[in-house]
């Protein structure tokens, strides 16, 4: 990873945090909530879910941040610690299916006869919301956040090949999904 400007700034950030500079740890939400809500709202459909799961993050952030061995590492330590934390939420919510049955997911489930109005951003959202969950978080991380491919084999604790992998389909499906939303 070459240093950069932004990676030494985090990394004099991550070590403040970690000497529990309570200005660094502002410094930090303020640099990151953003970015990481909008990755959480990728893999989570429900908005207030992922404010949960935003909130669960940053508790984590604040109880681990001693944990982070390598602070120039920063940005994919945190977007690690989301995806555990969705991750969880996931598994909650299947234990929740198995235990009360599907009435509830069915209930959630998008309505597919939505008009969708190609020159908008919504219809990419409405696109990436139908691909898998591994799909969207590769495109939503490399795309969208520009972390690289090696950041993100890290992230998501797979090879850099099953990046790339997932990146090519991703890309792939969602292509197929925006052209189809064209002859609706």
């Amino acid at each position: 990873m070459r240093l950069n400007k932004t990676t030494i700034y985090y990394e004099l950030l991550a070590v403040r945090c970690q000497r529990r500079d309570r200005q660094a740890f502002e410094e930090l939400v303020r640099c990151f909530e953003r970015r990481l809500l909008y990755y959480i709202r990728r893999l989570v459909d429900h908005e207030p879910d992922a404010l949960n799961i935003l909130q669960e993050t940053w508790l984590s952030v604040f109880e681990s941040i001693d944990s982070l061995r390598q602070p120039r590492l920063l940005p994919v330590w945190l977007y690690g610690i989301a995806r555990r934390c969705v991750m969880d939420y996931h598994r909650g919510q299947y234990a929740d299916r198995l235990s009360f049955g599907d009435e509830a997911s069915l209930a959630e489930m998008p309505d597919d006869r939505l008009p969708i109005d190609c020159d908008d951003v919504q219809r990419l959202h409405q696109a990436l919301r139908q691909l898998s969950p591994a799909h969207r978080e590769v495109l939503t991380l490399f795309f969208l956040e520009d972390i690289p491919l090696e950041a993100i084999a890290v992230i998501v604790n797979a090879s850099v090949g099953t990046v790339k992998s997932r990146l090519f389909y991703a890309k792939q499906n969602l292509k197929i999904l925006m052209e189809k939303g064209d002859a609706t």
